[in-house]
Order: C-alpha cells, then sequence, then structure tokens
C-alpha cells in the first residue's frame, strides 16, 4: 500500500566497479539514504541488510534485481567503456536501467501507483555532505508537476552530447511505459556502434531522448540532482 503519498523514489546499489569505491557509497548512504519517503529499492538479497542499516524506519520496499535480470544487458555493447567515464560495463547497465526499474516499481505498486516515480541516485550528490531535510518530499500539490512530461534538472546546456542529468528523474506514472520504450528504441539502435563509448551514459541517451520529443521533457532547474530539491518546494 502507498498510504496516499503521490511520490515513490526508486533507487538501487550494486558492489561494482566504478568512478567510486564501495567505502565512499557507504559513506554517503548515512547522508543520501536518509531521504524521508516511500523507496522501492533494487538491489542482490546480500545487499539488503546493508541498504536496511542506512534507511532504518524509513518505509523501504526491497526487490531483488541482480545483473543478470537487467534488461539493459540485452543491449548493452561491451565497447562502451571509457577509463574514467564508463570505467565497467556492469556501471553502464546500471545507468542503462534506471527507466526499466522505474517501470517495474510502478507495476509492483499495480493499482496503487502513486502520481510520480522519481529515479533517485543512492548515491546523489546533493546529500552527500548534507542530510536531506527532514519532511516527507510528497508534494503539497500534485499538479504542481506536468502530468505528462519527465521534470528534469540540465546538467549543461542542450547544444552538448548531454544535457538531462540522470541523477533524479521525476517521472509521471502515466509516461513510464513510453519513455521505457523510446529510451530502449534508441539503444537498440546504437547497440552495434563500437566507436562511440558514450553511447554507455544514460544521459546521452535522455538527451537524444530529448531531441528526438522536446514535448516530454519539463526542465524543473539546473545542475545535478537538483530537482529533488524543487520537489520540497512544490
Amino acid at each position: 500500500m502507498t498510504n496516499g503519498d503521490n511520490v515513490t523514489l526508486v533507487s538501487g546499489y550494486w558492489s561494482i566497479s566504478s568512478k567510486h569505491g564501495e567505502e565512499a557509497y557507504l559513506t554517503w548512504f548515512h547522508n543520501t539514504l536518509k531521504i524521508n519517503q516511500r523507496m522501492i529499492f533494487f538491489c542482490e538479497r546480500h545487499t539488503i541488510p546493508i541498504i536496511q542499516s542506512y534507511r532504518g524506519n524509513l518505509e523501504t520496499i526491497f526487490i531483488e534485481h541482480t545483473l543478470d535480470d537487467f534488461h539493459s544487458k540485452n543491449f548493452y555493447n561491451s565497447h562502451w567503456f571509457e577509463r574514467f567515464e564508463i570505467p565497467s560495463e556492469d556501471l553502464g547497465k546500471i545507468w542503462h536501467e534506471k527507466l526499466n526499474m522505474l517501470k517495474l516499481a510502478k507495476e509492483y505498486d499495480g493499482d496503487n501507483a502513486t502520481d510520480f516515480y522519481v529515479w533517485y541516485d543512492a548515491g546523489n550528490c546533493i546529500f552527500r555532505n548534507e542530510m536531506p531535510p527532514p519532511q516527507r518530499l510528497n508534494l503539497s500539490d500534485p499538479s504542481s508537476l506536468p502530468r505528462h512530461k519527465i521534470s528534469y534538472s540540465e546538467s549543461y546546456p542542450t547544444e552538448q552530447e548531454h544535457c538531462i542529468s540522470g541523477t533524479v528523474l521525476i517521472v509521471p506514472k502515466d509516461l513510464i511505459n513510453d519513455a521505457h520504450h523510446i529510451f530502449y528504441n534508441i539503444v537498440r539502435e546504437r547497440a552495434y556502434d563500437n566507436d562511440k563509448w558514450q553511447n554507455g551514459s544514460d544521459q546521452v541517451i535522455l538527451s537524444e531522448m530529448y531531441r528526438r520529443h522536446p514535448n516530454m521533457f519539463y526542465k524543473l532547474c539546473d545542475g545535478y540532482g537538483e530537482n529533488i530539491r524543487k520537489i520540497y518546494l512544490l
């Protein structure tokens, strides 16, 4: 049951080779996972107690989801690797799995689906060095966000290769299936492009979605993950 919530956070964590070591994430989690909102969290079984220790009494629904379960593994090109930007294939697959986890979360809730599903990076840069606000994240007025657009934060100007920050994505429940379909169609189109490692970034694919379907996107603010702050004000 969603207990009247209009926002569900969706997140996940897997211990892999990434830009930051596991110790960094476990330090950040003291703050980043203390966000006060219902959260559906995807991870492997052995990770559940670790995440639960950070979430404490905050409502958290765990869904076991291994790297072998990933939808994105069907399309990810092993050549999409760059020593500093995408240091492992698994990291790229996780980035590419975000839209699928939003869809799985909404399907888990079924008839009790909340108005918005918000992808939230478990190590969110906004709250690494500060605690999230103590109040619930729920929107005081759900109509304050568009119901048929992804509310995003801009990372770079639109003429750059990626302009959409993937740190936080605010997606209305009724748009999730369409966003999922378009995102993975673009990945399929590029699946055999061995020369462009940038395709391994979800932000590059999201930005291509924006260029093809600008009416599906609503710019809420600027900066990585800053759109999570905006929800508290709406």
